[in-house]
């Protein structure tokens, strides 16, 4: 038997979806400030099945995996080396001998390919999703639901986009020596 599936939610949890809805294959924004090092995190726990509107094309999944194949490439190459280290080892990744970008390019592919991505949202033991009710038993009524608004629209949501950095990760480019102000050996 597998591990238990979390069914993550793309547009709004992975994708910022800060300029709306352009198409299955269109996907605009960059990531959510920390959704792709907690996505790999998971995986030594979880099957991961990302799942969208976007899902039920072939188009809007291949869209997906493109947009993730470039932001886990992007991110590998901009967080520390000790930051790399523990995404690898999350993700099961074995680095080879080759340059840093091309290394960055492996590990982001390794890292989609460890991911399902179903045409429909699949049963799961949790769902992830910025467009939900955790339903408890009790209904929400019409004036909750006219109400809702999703976590990237609420005004502490916005002050955080507008320059709150992420404590958990120390992004620098590789290479850069932050104390000495030289290049890293």
């Amino acid at each position: 038997m597998g591990k238990p599936i979390v069914a993550v939610d793309f547009d709004g949890v992975l994708h910022a979806y800060t300029t709306g809805w352009h198409g299955p294959a269109v996907v605009a924004d960059g990531p959510v400030l920390g959704a792709l090092e907690w996505l790999v995190k998971l995986l030594p726990h979880f099957d991961v099945a990302v799942h969208s509107a976007r899902s039920s094309s072939w188009a809007g999944r291949s869209a997906m995996r493109t947009w993730m194949r470039k932001h886990l490439a992007q991110l590998f190459m901009e967080c520390s080396v000790d930051v790399s280290l523990e995404l690898m080892r999350a993700s099961g990744f074995s680095p080879g001998m080759d340059r840093p970008d091309v290394e960055a390019q492996r590990f982001a592919q390794h890292v989609v390919r460890r991911v399902q991505w179903p045409k429909y949202k699949p049963p799961a033991h949790l769902t992830v999703d910025d467009r939900a009710h955790c339903f408890t038993g009790v209904f929400p009524t019409a004036e909750q639901i006219r109400a809702f608004t999703p976590w990237n629209k609420s005004p502490r949501a916005v002050a955080r986009a507008q320059g709150e950095r992420s404590v958990e990760m120390e992004r620098r480019p590789r290479g850069v020596d932050t104390a000495g102000g030289g290049a890293a050996e």
